[in-house]
């Protein structure tokens, strides 16, 4: 077996809730599921409960009280783990800036999830999943976390309205966004440098575009616009700004980094081992 996961690797429940179901995903080296019983476990039991028998499809979790802890689950000498939030409010959710414009393509732009209760007291480290309205108009390139709110990176892309949604315990908040660019130029080329990297969990790497007009000239406005996609998201966090973009690394997987500027494209293909 070459590795372990279960899903899901975060989940967020109301207290007395059984909301989840976790289950553990093993692969052998060519990826190919195999069939596995893990054994269960939390160090945080004063407020997480795991059922001594489940039956099948997986382990349900109990939210006893509010807090943040960890499900482990163990096979053939290999753990993985998930992330359960258990709550006992409800949140109001906004998104900080509410709205924001911008006149190029190319531009990044980061916003974060205010969420507070019904009395507007501050809540954090809950789970928040972001979204656009129109990937044709902006793109989003990052999420993270920093001292329990989180933050989501868009990069414009087209010229247009659309809005970003920050949706925390079935509650939405959401950023009206404007790009009044005109459609770029178009691009002879794009290369991304270096176009493959093999990286350890916990690694980062920084990669440039090479944007260059249809005469080989390089191009230094407007910069491109990076996404990346993989199997997995768990596996990695990018950070781009310009030219250049942040590869973190979180977990065994691939993924491929794409850098994009009038209608054309390259990419690199990472492989965390």
């Amino acid at each position: 077996m070459a590795t372990v996961s279960v899903t899901p690797d975060s989940a967020s429940m109301m207290a007395g809730d059984t909301g989840v179901r976790l289950q553990v995903v093993a692969r052998d080296s060519a990826g190919n599921l195999l069939a596995r019983n893990a054994s269960w476990s939390t160090p945080d039991s004063s407020f997480l409960y795991l059922p001594s028998h489940y039956g099948e499809g997986g382990i349900p979790v109990f939210g006893r009280t509010s807090g943040i802890g960890t499900v482990y689950a163990t096979t053939d000498g290999k753990s993985a783990q998930a992330k359960i939030v258990v709550r006992d409010v409800v949140p109001v959710v906004a998104v900080v800036p509410g709205s924001a414009t911008s006149d190029r393509v190319g531009s990044n732009l980061t916003f974060r999830a205010a969420l507070t209760d019904a009395a507007g007291t501050v809540l954090k480290y809950r789970l928040v999943s972001w979204s656009t309205t129109d990937t044709t108009v902006f793109a989003l390139t990052s999420v993270d976390e920093r001292n329990g709110d989180s933050y989501a990176t868009i990069v414009t892309r087209g010229a247009g309205t659309a809005a970003l949604h920050a949706t925390c315990d079935g509650k939405t908040g959401e950023a009206a966004i404007t790009v009044s660019a005109s459609v770029p130029a178009p691009m002879g080329s794009v290369t991304v440098l270096p176009d493959s990297a093999n990286l350890a969990v916990g690694d980062s790497a920084v990669f440039t575009a090479e944007v260059r007009d249809p005469s080989g000239n390089l191009v230094s406005d407007p910069p491109p616009y990076w996404t990346a996609t993989a199997t997995d998201t768990s596996v990695f966090t990018l950070r781009a700004a310009g030219f250049h973009a942040v590869v973190y690394t979180h977990a065994v997987g691939s993924l491929t980094l794409s850098a994009t500027s009038g209608g054309k494209s390259g990419s690199a293909s990472i492989v965390v081992k």
